[in-house]
């Protein structure tokens, strides 16, 4: 006889486990499911096994089904935080991306802005002859009366 396990696992968020269940029946070597109906009319006798072999204590431990369940628990837990693990690193990586770019987008314009500044000033500084105010001189403007 061998043991058939289901474990069902049911994820409601992407952050919680809301149920766990897990069922085993027995089937025959042939792959059929065994229709003995005995076991289900007392309860006591579950730990009982019947294909005691006289090797005494009569009360085996079901290691497929102890060690199964919690390692599908294991790694449904683990492949969540796996997951929730990859979202946060993916959104550092894209606010730390656009962070960057926004700096040197903000370089750019300031240094593009203070090389077009010098540039007005030395190109009006060139045509005014300087950029102080100054009275005129009245000896200079006198050739040209």
């Amino acid at each position: 006889m061998r043991t058939r396990i289901t474990t069902s696992i049911s994820i409601t968020s992407r952050n919680s486990i809301s149920s766990c269940s897990s069922s085993s029946s027995r089937i025959n070597k042939e792959g059929g499911d065994d229709d003995d109906d005995d076991d289900d009319d007392d309860d006591d006798d579950d730990d009982d096994d019947d294909d005691d072999d006289g090797g005494g204590g009569g009360d085996e431990i079901d290691y497929e089904k102890s060690v199964i369940v919690p390692v599908v628990i294991v790694v449904v837990v683990v492949k969540v935080v796996v997951e929730e693990v990859a979202m946060v690193v993916v959104v550092v990586v894209v606010v730390v991306v656009v962070v960057v770019v926004v700096v040197v987008v903000v370089v750019v314009v300031v240094v593009v802005v203070s090389m077009a500044h010098s540039a007005v000033c030395d190109i009006t500084s060139k045509l005014t002859g300087t950029l102080k105010f100054r009275q005129p001189n009245p000896q200079s403007l006198s050739g040209i009366v």
